[in-house]
């Protein structure tokens, strides 16, 4: 019975299908040297490393099917700018295809020298989310593990005069931990909203002109300090039917796994070096992902989804969601 229930919806939302991606989400490393309090990957098991050029080739050709614009993400659970040839990364997507856009999120906490620096933004760099929650040298260093505030700024106030030049998009975002925020000794909560007050203020006097307070995709090993107010509670999480669908996360030894919640990889779809886009969509393993969070043939959800924070309101699949609500009220 639930066979045929879960045939009757895979017809309609056509689940063993590869999806229109909007998101390659590439790991380029998943390898950092901070210690961010709010970061799983101290719990993280699998194995560290950086993806090889060939590997960043073998993908590229993997899509290359797809014509239309969309956001190439070399980041992942580490650290970009780690990556020696990160500049010959970004040159290699753009010069083999221009309507991929190569972007990543970093601490800038890496120390390059500036021709290198300008090499990235060179060779098609044209994203870059700039990850910053200390507004000192000690909240810098409370929240990220390390002592690397006055580097970040010299490295962001050059990357800001790079903008004119390369018309790239740069963000920066600030926190919202709220009560969560690890204050050092003697500081308050009403200190650090002051000093951040006045960061924001020596944002936009350098250049920034995008700055946002995002929440965080993962916090520790869970999501609990995630807000629920403005989740869609009826349906599983929209890996199944909304946006979240539309990404492919693939980690630096190129295993597709189901998002970047799973810092460690414990869902595995496949591997593109062994197995076809197709062949890890129709896979055994991303069927029976897929039942568990539809409930079904009492099948445990993987740990990394037993959360009720996936995922947030979405526009766009109004059909798609309410064809999973009415499969999941019956």
């Amino acid at each position: 019975m639930n066979s045929d229930k879960f045939e009757k919806l895979n017809a309609q939302l056509k689940l063993d299908k590869v999806p229109k991606f909007t998101q390659l989400r590439i790991e380029t490393s998943n390898i950092c040297e901070y210690n961010c309090f709010m970061c799983p990957r101290r719990k993280m098991t699998r194995k560290l490393g950086i993806m090889t050029l060939d590997d960043l080739r073998f993908i590229v050709d993997c899509f290359d099917y797809i014509k239309y614009d969309l956001d190439f993400h070399l980041h992942g659970y580490g650290e970009s700018l780690i990556c020696d040839d990160l500049p010959e990364r970004c040159k290699l997507i753009t010069a083999r295809k221009p309507n991929f856009t190569p972007f990543i999120i970093s601490t800038l906490g890496c120390k390059r020298d500036r021709k290198w620096l300008e090499s990235l933004f060179e060779n098609g760099l044209s994203k870059v989310i700039v990850s910053l929650y200390g507004y000192d040298l000690q909240t810098y260093k409370n929240v990220h593990g390390v002592d690397k505030f006055d580097l970040v700024k010299e490295n962001l106030e050059f990357i800001v005069y790079l903008q004119n030049r390369y018309h790239f998009e740069l963000t920066v975002q600030l926190d919202q931990f709220e009560k969560n925020y690890p204050l050092p000794q003697d500081y308050t909560h009403g200190k650090v909203e002051r000093l951040r007050t006045d960061f924001t203020k020596y944002l936009k006097d350098i250049g920034v002109r995008r700055i946002t307070a995002g929440t965080l995709h993962n916090f520790g090993d869970g999501f609990e300090n995630l807000s629920t107010s403005t989740l869609k509670k009826k349906v599983p999480c929209s890996i199944i039917w909304g946006n979240r669908r539309q990404h492919i996360s693939i980690s630096w030894d190129l295993n597709v796994h189901p998002c970047c919640y799973d810092y460690n990889c414990s869902v595995i779809w496949g591997n593109l070096r062994k197995n076809t886009l197709e062949e890890i969509y129709k896979s055994f393993q991303r069927i029976s992902f897929i039942k568990s969070l539809l409930n079904l043939e009492n099948i445990n959800k993987p740990a990394i989804c037993s959360t009720n924070s996936c995922y947030p309101q979405e526009t766009h699949h109004d059909k798609e969601y309410t064809i999973v609500e009415k499969f999941m009220e019956v």
